[in-house]
């Protein structure tokens, strides 16, 4: 999508995208004589190849990293449960599932990171903002699915960028460290009547949707 000020705007470009897509398919299919195609908006190709929907956020330079880190880990690795695309099975050498809430779940290997194609993290630290460096960094966030609905899509950036304003503002979070964060968001993605105990850094345990609420 180009740049946008809001979830909104960007559902409605992300849209405008699939339309595009789909005029070309149905364009392709006529000019190869009926031959079928199938086009595909997914994560992953089931043989061990993921690919990520990139989000990418304008936040004030001035927010140390850490505080970014330390918010935003546990609200991504629970947000899955309402942005989650659906998965059958498992991949990556994780543990066997039929179906689980995220396609991205499976692919994460570290907390932080700069990498988006191996040794992916849950926080990538990529920035190349797109302006005044001293003012802003763009927060690449990579650990997000691809959604065919578009209510998911709408809560998944909107939350998102909710979450970073109010950092930015610096409204004080809930401590909420989780003990292992790569393990959790494949708990999370596999536990789907979201009861699943997620265990913190201090010894308490809570759920998805506790650290969501």
């Amino acid at each position: 999508t180009p740049e946008c000020t809001n979830a909104r705007e960007l559902v409605a470009y992300e849209k405008t995208g699939e339309r595009i897509l789909g005029e070309c398919l149905r364009a392709m299919t006529h000019a190869r004589g009926g031959e079928k195609f199938v086009l595909y908006k997914n994560n992953t190709d089931g043989k061990g190849n993921s690919y990520g929907y990139h989000e990418n956020y304008l936040l004030a330079r001035s927010v140390p990293f850490e505080r970014i880190v330390r918010v935003l880990t546990p609200f991504f690795v629970t947000r899955q449960i309402f942005a989650g695309a659906g998965k059958v099975g498992a991949e990556n050498q994780t543990q066997p599932a039929e179906y689980q809430i995220s396609q991205r779940a499976d692919f994460f290997e570290c907390l932080v990171d700069l990498n988006t194609m191996v040794k992916r993290p849950i926080i990538n630290t990529r920035d190349e903002p797109h302006a005044d460096p001293a003012k802003y960094r763009r927060l690449h966030v990579i650990v997000g699915d691809a959604n065919m609905a578009e209510l998911p899509t709408y809560l998944k950036v909107g939350s998102t960028a909710i979450v970073l304003e109010m950092i930015e503002a610096g409204v004080q979070f809930p401590t909420l460290d989780l003990e292992d964060p790569i393990q959790a968001i494949k708990e999370v993605s596999r536990d789907l009547e979201l009861k699943g105990a997620l265990k913190l850094a201090d010894g308490r345990t809570t759920t998805a949707i506790g650290i969501q609420r």
